[in-house]
């Protein structure tokens, strides 16, 4: 047995060696395959978390609904944006009854912190 750092029950010792040692063998390599596997999903999921960070602008924050409904409800918001502010100058009006400003929007817009940004 290659693998010294498989940890065996004292009691247990006599029972292992026991085992043919093929199948000890194959014990340390399905060991193995399981630390591997852990490793490549803890790394699917921290790209994945990075992926949505990057689409939402929320940093360390689960999504709200999941990951493919957070990028889509964050292109939804842009695209809701762009059809309010169309490139006008002006673009609603607010609620006292006054113009509401293109540059106005923008400002309150960009004034909203992003989650997560340093």
């Amino acid at each position: 047995m290659s693998d010294t750092s498989m940890v065996i029950c004292p009691a247990c010792v006599h029972e292992f060696r026991a085992i043919p040692e093929d199948v000890q063998q194959e014990l340390v390599e399905l060991r193995e395959d399981a630390k591997r596997y852990k490793a490549d999903y803890l790394s699917a999921c921290k790209t994945v978390a990075d992926m949505h960070e990057a689409a939402t602008g929320r940093r360390g924050e689960a999504p709200w609904v999941g990951v493919v409904e957070d990028v889509a409800a964050a292109g939804r918001d842009a695209e809701r944006y762009r059809k309010v502010r169309r490139g006008q100058h002006w673009s609603v009006i607010d609620g006292v009854g006054e113009t509401l400003l293109g540059a106005s929007l923008d400002a309150a817009v960009d004034a909203v912190p992003v989650v997560g940004a340093a």
